[in-house]
Order: structure tokens, then C-alpha cells, then sequence
């Protein structure tokens, strides 16, 4: 067999999951021969992940960009010259994760402003067997070191500086260790450290000598806070308490913390305080304690101790040439406009940014060569850090030919002002006359006093809604631009969902501005449940299309890591022109439960990767045009009164479909689904992403309010029966593509709807509730732990077939699910990643045979249909009870492709470098060419929504 990979232990105390020791699984760390010093400059992961067992890597000086870098065997890293290493975005852990088992030394560092969802993030997450730290910066931290690795281990930091450490909830400390048996701090300086504690230690013993402690401005809890009890020795430091600081006591020592009672030294330390009464020590289990040569000293306001900020802490340790080299590379912020029109105008659009990049109270503006053009950026949603996450800029792009290449400046001025008028929209009149009856609209007097959607110096786009009878609402979003041209979007929602005498619609609908006919449309069917857009435009047309820059979209978390391997196809269409109305299908499958390679399947569409990775405007086209085929289909369910979607929290017996009454009780009257379907059967297992790409590259609220629509209805669909106990769940669906394209949606939702939409919170809510439930069921109650080595796959309540045939393609679409949020930040997401990736991993790393790591179906049990822990029982299980399920692997439309793109994914967001290692075994099969074949028209040639994997030597 393959190497093997050992199943992931769990550290009960803090349900925190780490690899076994990497030895076995990667041949580069066998032995210490291949031990060297290597110079870096530019992607400390790359070199981390390339390192052999031992190296030392020495960091030119510059700012590297590390999220959660995962190192995996004993290392060294030292800076030279000023080394900064930070993320923009929030942290599962920490900057830096070392593995389990490993002896780590880092000097020379500087760790930077690491922050996560759950305010634990640690400038180093150090989850190892021993730690030493030299002449390093800890600045700006939720916790300078969090040390949760091994219970034998130690951790040694000496000449180091601790700055404004801390979240500031008194939950996160300037150093923290949780496991571990020695802890020794020395000549440091802990400066500021926000309501926690300076150093607060379990460990059993405990030397802190020859330091200086100033609270500053941090409210500071303790100086020392050893509730491991144990051996502890404070000794000749120099501690200012401040006046703001939340503790009189010095030092606090007692074994409520699985420890025991040692010996207590409090010696030759200098403490100049502004309280008036201090405690040196609160010792409430009365250990005995030499407490000799202390100085107390009271200034009513003691001089702020300097930051110090190098310390002598750059040793050079390298060759000159080292210090020359370019540092990792900063945000990228270009922007690139493909003209529509060679006489200039308005371009507006969507745009997303990484955690940090454009900090809260700034703004940006265009730069195209020497010219700063006028840009409007209205802020949409922001990351927990306050900063931009997704805004609509507007640009005025001047005249001329070709692209217009640019980039984003920090700009202090935010967008002030407003350009409405309404004089864009006078005498624009928009009639109805059908089944519904007649009406007529008047489109300025209804944007008049309309809610605002964007506003600012170069537009201003309002939202009205009016009823046209009982059952329509006609929705207008007009825009006006500062050079007085305008246009109106108008949607028809059928989708009063408890309304009487529910059915389908005709009418038709005429635009006029005066006696000017400007549109007409004849609408034969409109079914219940559904939408359709048409845009009228009133002397705008845009000027360009801003072009997608990849490095965003990933950065940001907005795509999964797309990889452009140079052969990009993207699938074609002849769409009709004009408006897609209600009953166009193609090149979406109306029945969705059909099976096969599908073109809207994964975390985005195959359009929206193809414009993602080529910027090619059929591609854009395409992408919005499936978006605009997406508001017709029958999923739409609103609440008549509010016009939001219908809320589980709400109606937890909702089931939107007309043998409702088999399921809820008490039954739904048929009566609420009357009316035609217009030839579609929604599915939630096959349910593509269609809304959320048109929303985030657009910003218009049309493509807002159906992103809403097609989250809601992944849940809602669900049979309430395998809801839970909350009513809320769909990761209890027997299918776990309707777990992965579920949890997809909500998050999606959760990340991108606008900060103040009436639907956020509760997007945001179902996306945490169900992945705390997969924590719960597999990470805190250990379902799986009976599966030994293969520990990871994704059991649900209902397994197909018979021996536990389980299907991996399926697995593989919810770990990319786990992964996306994973990158976005949700710590709970990461654990059940990194708990899955074993099994993912395993079968590769372990299982020779590609049609059986790649099958579409395995089989994880015995032949008399009990689990197995082995991976070669589960091989020859799977041989001899589905001989005819396995996938060749040049098939990407099975398989090989989702197996890829889940290891990649794992990647991505954790860095975990046993998922290289298995891509790498993967890209070395000698059948892997027939995926770019031209002949494999059905395969990965056509599957761009699935390269995932990073380009491998």
C-alpha cells in the first residue's frame, strides 16, 4: 500500500485536532542529513512546505503575508534584517501553527496583528513539543503566543518584546501557555497587554527573570498568573502598575488548573505602581512562598516605559546578497476597465477586498496613469475588522480606445453627496394589462421617496416596489448618474407564498416616457414562485466592465482558489435576445435531480470560474444571463407582508411543496402551491450557485434578492423530518451534496449580504448553527472514532446501499464547502476540516489503485458489513462488493476531478502539507494527460469550476 497516514488524535481539553507525527507520511523528513540553511524571500509557505527536517531558513528582510502556516517538522526561522510577518485576514489559530511533535526556534521575527473569529488569534499558535523564541516582536495580537501542544513540552522566549497583546475581553493574554511542563521568559518586555494577563501559565514549572512589565494602557489583569501551581520562580523584574490596570495583585498562584502545589520564589523585583494598595501575591490556597528583596515604589504617574521597539533584536545571519531580496508581495490592487464605448461614461460593479486591506474610514479611488478618475465606493459589507469586504464602486472612465489599466489608492475622503434628481425617470410610465388587471406606474413619483441603495457624487440608485394586484409586485431600482442619464431595472415577482388563490400569470407589460414606447414585453406564463428582469436604459449605457482580478476574488475568500492550468473552455450558449422569461431552461436542467457532469455543480458555476480565470466578456455575459435564468425557477417563497424570504425560525414546519402534508404537520393546503412549475422540478442536491457571482461582480439588488431566495430554499427544502431537533439543519440530510450545496449557500449569504440586510443575521445564524452541528456530531462526540485510520469521511443518517457504500464524490463537495469557510475564518469549520482531510488525504496517500481512491463509490466496511479501521480491508471490500463503480480516473466528471479539487482546497486553507504531497501523487499518474485531452470533452477539460490544485512542478 501507499504511506501511510495515522488517523488524527484529539486533545480533549481544548477540542483542538493536530496531525500524527509527519515522519511517516512525508520521505523529505526522514532524516537530518538533508538539514540546511536556505534563504527566502517572497513565499515563506512555499519554502516552509518545501523545508526538510531540521533546515534553517533564513527570512530577507520584508513583510510576509501567513495565515495559518502549518509547520510540520522541527525548523528554525530567523529574520534578517526587519522581518514582519502578518495576515490581512482573520486567523483560524495563528500566523504560524507548528505541528505537533515538532522543536521550532524563531529569531529575529516580528508577529503582527493576528486576529480570528473566535478572539483567540496568536501571533504563534504553538501546538509542538518545545518552542524557543529570540530576540522576536509581539505586537498587536489577540495573544502574542497561545502554547497548546504537547503536556510534556516547554517553551523558552528570552530578549523578546510583548505589544499590546490581547483582544481586550480578558480572554487572551500576552503569552499563554496551556500545556507544556517548562515555561522560562526572560529579558523581554511585556508592554500594554489588553485586560488579560502579562504571562498566565499551567505549566508545572515556571522561571520569569530579568523582565520589564508595563501596563500602559492595557487595564492589565495579572502579571503572572500560574494556576498550574507547580515550581515558580518571579525574579529581578522591573512591573509598573498602572493606575487603569483591573488588578491590584502582582502575581497569582493556585492549582485550580489540574496542577499541584510546588515551591513559590518572589525575589529582587522593582514594582513602581499608581495604585495606592497593591497585593504583591494572591496565593488563596496559602502555598508556601519566599518573598524577599521586592522594592515598592508609588509615583502618582509613572513616565510610560518605551516600546524599545528593535531591542538589538536583528542579528544578521546571512550573506548579503540575502538582505537584497524582494519581499512577499503586497495586496494586489490593480483594476483593469475594457471599454464598451470608445466616448467614455459610468462603469459600476462590484469589487471585494481581504480582511485589513482597506481599514474602516477609508476610502479608494482609480488611478490610470497619471489621472486620478472620479470613483464612488459605497460600502456594502465589512470583515469583523471593520474593513471592506464588498463595496460597488462607480467610475467615470474617460475617453479613448483599448483597456484602461489602473489601480486602487487609499483615498481619506469617503463618498459624500447625493445626484438625484429624478429628471432621468420624468414621464417613464410603466403599464401593465392581463389577468391582473390594468395598472400604470409612475416611475419618478415611485423612486421619489424610495429607499436609497447607493449614493453619491457619480450616482444615486434608489429600490420602489408596487403592487399590481393581489399577487404581482413590480420592483423598480433606478439609477441616475451626475451627468443626468438614468436607467430603470424593473422585476415582476409572483411570490406571495399564503396570498389566496395562488396561480400563474399573463400580462403584458409597455415602458413609455411619453408617448415614446420604450419596451414591450408579452408575458404568456409567469408561474408562482418565480422572477424575471428586464433593464431599460434611459440615456446610460455603461462605458466598460471592470475586469476580475484572481488574486482578489481568492484573497478575499469571495472564490475558491481557481487555478488557470492554460487551457480554460468555457461552455457557450445561444441565449434569445432580450429578457429571459419564465420557462427558459437551457443551459440549465429543468429536472435538477438528473445525475451527471453539470455545469452549475460546485462551489461556483463553470461560467463564473470561466470569467473569473479569463475575464472574457462571453463569460460575463454567460454568468449573468444563468443568474438571470436562476430568478425564474419556482424556489422563490416570500412572506406577504415583509417581501423577505419565508424563516425557519419562524415557520420551522414550512416545506415548499405541494404533498407538503405528507411531511408537515399540520399540513400545508394545497391551495398555497396552485399553479405550474413552468417545466422545472428544483432540486436542493444539484442547486447551483447562480445569484451569489452576479451579485458579488454587480451589486444590484435584483441578483441580492434571489441570492437570498436560493439560500433560503436549501433549507427549507429539506424534509422536516431530518431537520433536527432545531428544525434548522440540513447537514442531517441523507445526501451530503445537499449538506455541501446548502451549507454553501448559507455561507455564501452569510458572507456577502450587505451589513444592515434585514436577512443577514439569520443567514449568518444558519450557517453557524449547522457547522457547529458537524463539530458536535463528529469532533466533540467522536462519531466517527471507530473508524480507526480512516477516520474523516462524512457520515450521514443515511448511507447508500449496503457495507457502508459510501459515496467519496459526495464527501469531496462538502470538505470544499468546509474549506471555503474555513479560509473565511470560522474556526469550528477549520477543526472539521482538518478532522476530514485525514480520510481525504488517507485514501490517496494509502490506496495505490486510482479507479479505488478515485471510484465514485467505497466501501469503508467488512465483508459481513461492519466498519473497518484498516485502509486495506476497505480496499479489498470495495474490490469485491462494487466491481462496477469504480471511475476511470481521466474521467474529471466523476471522481478525479472533485478529488483534486478537495485536496487543493485543503490546501488552500490550511496549508497542510500532506494534501500536496497527495496532489503530487496524483499529477504524477501517467493517465492524469487524458484530463487536458481535447478528445475529453465531457472531463476536467470542461470542468474550469474544478481546478482547484496549485500548479505542481
Amino acid at each position: 500500500m501507499g504511506t501511510a497516514i495515522t488517523r488524527l488524535a484529539r486533545l480533549a481539553a481544548l477540542a483542538v485536532f493536530i496531525s500524527a507525527p509527519v515522519a511517516a507520511a512525508l520521505p523529505l523528513v526522514a532524516g537530518s542529513a538533508q538539514a540546511a540553511e536556505k534563504h527566502v524571500s517572497g513565499d515563506l509557505g512555499r519554502a516552509v512546505r518545501n523545508s526538510s527536517f531540521g533546515d534553517v531558513l533564513v527570512l530577507a528582510p520584508g513583510r510576509y503575508e501567513v495565515t495559518d502556516l502549518a509547520i510540520p517538522h522541527d525548523l528554525t526561522l530567523i529574520g534578517d534584517g526587519e522581518v514582519i510577518l502578518y495576515s490581512r485576514q482573520p486567523v483560524a489559530k495563528g500566523l504560524l501553527v507548528p505541528a505537533g511533535g515538532t522543536d521550532i526556534t524563531v529569531r529575529g521575527l516580528i508577529f503582527e496583528g493576528a486576529v480570528s473569529p473566535d478572539l483567540n488569534g496568536a501571533g504563534i499558535r504553538f501546538e509542538g513539543t518545545r518552542l524557543t523564541v529570540e530576540d522576536c516582536i509581539f505586537r498587536d495580537n489577540e495573544n502574542g503566543i497561545l502554547a497548546t501542544g504537547d503536556m510534556n513540552g516547554s517553551l523558552h522566549v528570552t530578549r523578546s518584546a510583548f505589544l499590546r497583546n490581547g483582544h481586550g475581553d480578558g480572554y487572551s493574554h500576552g503569552l499563554y501557555q496551556y500545556a507544556g511542563v517548562q515555561l522560562d521568559v526572560t529579558e523581554s518586555r511585556f508592554l500594554g497587554t489588553k485586560e488579560g494577563h502579562h504571562v498566565k501559565t499551567l505549566a508545572s514549572g515556571v522561571n520569569v527573570s530579568s523582565n520589564v512589565f508595563d501596563d500602559q494602557d492595557g487595564e492589565t489583569s495579572y502579571v503572572v498568573d500560574a494556576t498550574g501551581g507547580g515550581t515558580v520562580i518571579v525574579r529581578d523584574n522591573t512591573i509598573y502598575r498602572r493606575a487603569s490596570a483591573s488588578q491590584r495583585n502582582i502575581v497569582n498562584y493556585d492549582t485550580t488548573r489540574r496542577g499541584s502545589q510546588g515551591s513559590l520564589e518572589i525575589t529582587g523585583n522593582r514594582i513602581i505602581t499608581e495604585k495606592r494598595f497593591i497585593n504583591l501575591l494572591r496565593n488563596p490556597e496559602k502555598a508556601p512562598a519566599v518573598i524577599s528583596d521586592n522594592e515598592e515604589t508609588f509615583e502618582r504617574r509613572i513616565e510610560r516605559e518605551p516600546e524599545a521597539p528593535r531591542l538589538n533584536l536583528m542579528r544578521p545571519v546571512s550573506s548579503p546578497a540575502a538582505s537584497t531580496a524582494a519581499a512577499a508581495p503586497a495586496a494586489d490592487m490593480s483594476i483593469a476597465f475594457r471599454r464598451l464605448s470608445r466616448n467614455g461614461g459610468y462603469v459600476t460593479y462590484g469589487e471585494v477586498f481581504a480582511p485589513g486591506v482597506v481599514r474602516k474610514g477609508t476610502g479608494l479611488s482609480v488611478r490610470a496613469g497619471d489621472d486620478i478618475l472620479p470613483t464612488q465606493m459605497n460600502v456594502k459589507t465589512r470583515h469583523d475588522d471593520g474593513s471592506v469586504r464588498h463595496a460597488i464602486f462607480t467610475v467615470a472612465v474617460p475617453e479613448g480606445r483599448g483597456e484602461v489599466a489602473g489601480r486602487y489608492e487609499l483615498d481619506p475622503r469617503m463618498t459624500e453627496g447625493g445626484v438625484w434628481s429624478g429628471t432621468a425617470f420624468e414621464g417613464v410610465t410603466v403599464e401593465l394589462a392581463g389577468v391582473i388587471g390594468e395598472h400604470r406606474i409612475d416611475a419618478a413619483a415611485a423612486l421619489a421617496d424610495a429607499d436609497t441603495w447607493i449614493s453619491g457624487p457619480l450616482l444615486e440608485e434608489r429600490m420602489a416596489v408596487v403592487l399590481a394586484g393581489p399577487l404581482l409586485d413590480v420592483r423598480l431600482d433606478g439609477r441616475q448618474y451626475q451627468d443626468g442619464t438614468g436607467r430603470l431595472r424593473l422585476s415582476f415577482d409572483n411570490l406571495k407564498t399564503f396570498a389566496d388563490a395562488r396561480r400563474d400569470l399573463s400580462y403584458s407589460v409597455t415602458v413609455r416616457r411619453g408617448s415614446e414606447v420604450l419596451y414591450q414585453q408579452q408575458v404568456p406564463l409567469h408561474y408562482r414562485s418565480s422572477t424575471w428582469t428586464a433593464v431599460i436604459p434611459l440615456g446610460h449605457e455603461p462605458a466598460a466592465e471592470a475586469l476580475p482580478v484572481l488574486s482578489r476574488l481568492v484573497g478575499s475568500g469571495a472564490f475558491p482558489p481557481l487555478k488557470d492550468h492554460g487551457r480554460v473552455h468555457i461552455r457557450e450558449y445561444d441565449f434569445p435576445a432580450g429578457p429571459i422569461l419564465p420557462g427558459t431552461h437551457e443551459p440549465l436542467t429543468p429536472f435538477m435531480p438528473t445525475g451527471g457532469t453539470r455545469d452549475e455543480i460546485g462551489l461556483v458555476t463553470n461560467w463564473a470560474a470561466g470569467w473569473a480565470l479569463t475575464g472574457k466578456p462571453q463569460a460575463r455575459a454567460q454568468m449573468l444571463r444563468v443568474a438571470d435564468i436562476g430568478l425564474t425557477i419556482p424556489w422563490s417563497f416570500n412572506e406577504d407582508g415583509t417581501g423577505l424570504p419565508v424563516r425557519l425560525d419562524k415557520r420551522p414546519h414550512f416545506w415548499p411543496t405541494g404533498d407538503g402534508k405528507n411531511w408537515v404537520k399540520p399540513p400545508l393546503p394545497d391551495s398555497l402551491f396552485a399553479g405550474s412549475t413552468g417545466g422545472w422540478e428544483p432540486d436542493i442536491a444539484h442547486k447551483g450557485a447562480l445569484a451569489y457571482p452576479a451579485y458579488l461582480v454587480t451589486g444590484e439588488p435584483v441578483y441580492l434578492r434571489a441570492l437570498r431566495h436560493e439560500a433560503s430554499y436549501g433549507v427549507t427544502r429539506v424534509y422536516v423530518e431530518t431537520r433536527g431537533k432545531k428544525g434548522l439543519y440540513v447537514t442531517r440530510d441523507g445526501q451530503l451534496r445537499v449538506v455541501a450545496w446548502g451549507l454553501r449557500s448559507l455561507g455564501n449569504a452569510a458572507w456577502i449580504l450587505p451589513d444592515n440586510d434585514p436577512m443577514k443575521a439569520y443567514f449568518t445564524m444558519l450557517r453557524d448553527v449547522n457547522i457547529a452541528e458537524l463539530h458536535e456530531r463528529f469532533i466533540e462526540n467522536g462519531l466517527m472514532d471507530e473508524a480507526g485510520d480512516l477516520e474523516g469521511y462524512l457520515e450521514t443518517d443515511k448511507i447508500y446501499g449496503e457495507n457502508y457504500t459510501f459515496m467519496l464524490w459526495q464527501n469531496d463537495y462538502v470538505v470544499l464547502t468546509l474549506a471555503q469557510e474555513a479560509f473565511r475564518g470560522s474556526p469550528k469549520a477549520r477543526e472539521v476540516l482538518d478532522w476530514a482531510a485525514n480520510f481525504v488525504i488517507g485514501r490517496v496517500l494509502n490506496i495505490d489503485d486510482p479507479t479505488v481512491y478515485a471510484a465514485q463509490d467505497f466501501n469503508p466496511g467488512t465483508l459481513d458489513g461492519r466498519r473497518t479501521g484498516s485502509w486495506d480491508v476497505a480496499v479489498q471490500t470495495t474490490k469485491t462488493t462494487l466491481p462496477g463503480r469504480q471511475f476511470y480516473p481521466g474521467d474529471a466528471g466523476g471522481g478525479y476531478s472533485g478529488l483534486r479539487a478537495a485536496l487543493g482546497a485543503i490546501y488552500h486553507a490550511t496549508g497542510n502539507p500532506q494534501a500536496l504531497e497527495a496532489l503530487k501523487k496524483i499529477h504524477r499518474e501517467t493517465d492524469d494527460s487524458l484530463l487536458y485531452s481535447d478528445q475529453n470533452t465531457g472531463g476536467r477539460r470542461w470542468m474550469v469550476n474544478y481546478t482547484l490544485d496549485p500548479e505542481l512542478d
